[in-house]
């Protein structure tokens, strides 16, 4: 599946969808990532279909208390759906277990949250994102624990590898090529970009990063996002687009 376009790139803010299939079009992507629930949802949708272009995915950022996940979700789930794309992409990486529970207990309110959301919204799939800093609550043993108690549900790994290693290195968990082989059967899309000094979504060229073995790893049909900011340049995203589809047929 070739790369998308996030809107996270945008100078002037990810959650202007039109702007973002615009972008998309000048620097030769075929489909755009969310990088928030749009607030254009009409204008965006119109555009990706005058554009030829393809929504492949939406994004949520939940704060850091389990109880806001619901109403972070709704508040995706609607225009993902109005929009024909029911993966909504929840970044849980602020999220901590509340100091009087454990981390077990954490995910079962967690697991019974996610039930909930489906409930509530048949036909959506969920992709979560977990977290780039150690003491966080979705690391790779939670999230193993979590996709292993919902066998069946429409949720799975929004596979990070930058934040992946950031976890290796801080000691506080294994290395991206573990996390895409044990949930590669559940990984439902893949954030391309990179560490630098922060958090990520810089340019994805770390080392310790072999995306040719992830390649292999991954499951062809999810989809890939080029997840940077607006620090690129309009030609560093070329660049990379042109890099990756060479180099890995994405």
């Amino acid at each position: 599946m070739p790369l998308s376009f996030s809107t996270r790139g945008l100078a002037e803010g990810p959650d202007r969808l039109a702007l973002g299939a615009e972008r998309a079009r000048e620097l030769g992507f075929s489909a755009v990532h969310a990088a928030r629930p749009p607030k254009d949802l009409a204008k965006g949708k119109a555009a990706l279909a005058n554009l030829g272009l393809v929504l492949s995915s939406l994004e949520a950022t939940v704060p850091e208390r389990v109880d806001l996940i619901s109403e972070v979700v709704d508040a995706a789930a609607g225009p993902a759906a109005a929009l024909k794309r029911p993966l909504v992409v929840v970044d849980l990486q602020a999220l901590v277990a509340d100091p009087r529970e454990s981390a077990e207990a954490a995910v079962v309110r967690l697991s019974r949250t996610l039930h909930g959301l489906f409930a509530r919204w048949p036909g959506l799939s969920l992709a979560l994102r977990a977290a780039h800093a150690p003491g966080r609550l979705l690391g790779f043993r939670e999230m193993d624990w979590l996709l292993s108690d919902n066998p069946d549900k429409p949720v799975g790994l929004w596979m990070d590898p930058a934040r992946a290693l950031a976890l290796e290195r801080a000691q506080a968990g294994p290395g991206p090529l573990d996390w895409a082989d044990r949930f590669a059967s559940r990984t439902l899309g893949i954030a391309v970009h990179g560490l630098g000094a922060g958090s990520g979504h810089v340019r994805p060229e770390e080392a310790g990063l072999d995306w040719g073995t992830l390649r292999g790893l991954l499951p062809l049909h999810a989809p890939r996002v080029l997840d940077v900011g607006p620090s690129l340049t309009s030609a560093d995203v070329v660049d990379v687009r042109r890099r990756f589809e060479e180099m890995l047929g994405w």
